[in-house]
């Protein structure tokens, strides 16, 4: 039994650094090699795929505390009624939709659900949480390995397509901003946590390097979605984290907002970097994304309000796509039918992972990082392939069943 304890816990370690980095990695391997990305990523779905039915294979008797199976219970319940509602709309009106129904399904199935539910899953039947350390390193490596690869200005055919954020060709800023802001929640905490985490002063003192890195790569991809998340994360980490009283840990926050607020200004100073001019523009109103958001959030909530109860469709109105709002995208597509169970879920799982950030330094981590995501939900992504998201849904389920004694 302790044996199958282990291989479970390595497979849950393994599948959610796949998941969370799998596919930073896998375009920056293309962006080296040379080899073909959608091939590469073809092999790391498959990958995931097969780790998820090995995981979901070995789970036994599921073990759950009564909150814990009423949470999984309603999310469930969620991915029901969202998978049953797009067969509707495909039933109703096929030609509606920008996509083929196997294509909602095929993501929504493999990069969300499976991921989730396996993780969900070795939350019942384990008593470990997801090792800190090799997801901590394994998030310096990708995103430094990322940042040799990447660049702010991109062409082709000889024309300029791309200039003042860092991105690499097969991975948009949005989503190397959103590594980057894991690196930084892993490497605060690393450095509040290092005495619990029994951390070395060599892995220490790397936590600061990658933290720097880490808000270099943030800031030069431009990406303000992560960067209003992140602030908020952090915000909770500090305030809530009980060695904030004693001198060292008083001496480390001051070490983060330093070290936060020079890369900040060195990377505004910076003329190939966007950052400034993408906040101030949207404070001014005058960024075509930022206006492009609102019209497409103004899309889902006309649809939302059309049929309050069961929702109206898969893509809004305005700009024929997902409205890069999660919460938006639920009522639209389910109603309140489905934003009721899904909704209820996030709220319980979002007050327990804040809990965590006080109450767990050993698995609350994971907490952190489900903070982060859930607030970067309200700016990108979609439900079906918001593939980080739902792998760090199914790993509070290991945080939330794991005893405050547990170890990494």
């Amino acid at each position: 039994m302790q044996a199958n304890n282990k291989h479970t816990k390595a497979l849950a370690t393994l599948l959610f650094i796949t998941c969370i980095f799998g596919y930073t990695t896998v375009a920056t391997i293309s962006e080296i090699t040379g080899y073909d990305n959608r091939a590469l990523s073809i092999f790391l779905r498959s990958f995931i795929i097969f780790l998820t039915t090995i995981l979901i294979y070995k789970s036994g008797k599921i073990v759950y505390r009564s909150y814990n199976k009423v949470t999984l219970t309603l999310l469930i319940i969620f991915w029901l009624i969202y998978l049953t509602r797009i067969a509707i709309y495909f039933t109703v009106d096929p030609n509606a939709p920008a996509f083929e129904i196997s294509f909602y399904y095929t993501w929504a199935i493999g990069v969300s659900i499976l991921p989730f539910l396996a993780l969900a899953l070795a939350g019942g039947t384990t008593n470990a949480a997801i090792g800190f350390t090799v997801t901590f390193y394994f998030a310096a490596a990708s995103s430094l390995l990322a940042l040799t690869q990447a660049g702010t200005q991109f062409y082709e055919d000889d024309i300029l397509i791309s200039h003042g954020r860092l991105m690499l060709q097969h991975l948009n800023p949005i989503s190397l901003g959103r590594h980057a802001a894991i690196l930084i929640v892993l490497s605060v905490w690393a450095i509040l946590h290092r005495r619990e985490l029994e951390f070395s002063k060599g892995t220490h003192y790397f936590a600061y390097f990658t933290l720097f890195a880490g808000m270099y790569i943030l800031l030069g991809s431009g990406s303000r979605g992560p960067l209003l998340s992140l602030f908020v994360t952090i915000l909770f980490i500090v305030a809530l984290d009980n060695g904030t009283k004693t001198t060292s840990s008083g001496i480390a926050v001051i070490a983060i907002a330093t070290i936060i607020y020079f890369s900040t200004i060195w990377v505004a100073s910076n003329e190939e970097m966007s950052i400034y001019r993408r906040l101030s523009s949207s404070i001014l109103g005058s960024d075509e994304a930022t206006n492009t958001r609102y019209l497409s959030f103004s899309g889902a909530m006309s649809v939302f309000l059309e049929d309050p109860l069961f929702g109206g469709a898969i893509e809004e109105p305005n700009t024929n796509f997902y409205p890069h709002n999660i919460y938006l995208e639920v009522l639209m597509t389910t109603g309140l039918l489905g934003a009721i169970p899904l909704l209820v879920a996030v709220t319980y799982m979002f007050t327990v992972s804040v809990l965590s950030l006080r109450h767990r330094p050993k698995t609350g981590w994971i907490g952190a990082l489900l903070i982060l995501h859930l607030g970067d939900a309200l700016f990108a992504g979609s439900i079906y392939n918001s593939g980080q998201l739902w792998a760090l849904i199914g790993a509070y389920f290991i945080m939330a069943n794991c005893k405050f004694a547990c170890r990494n």
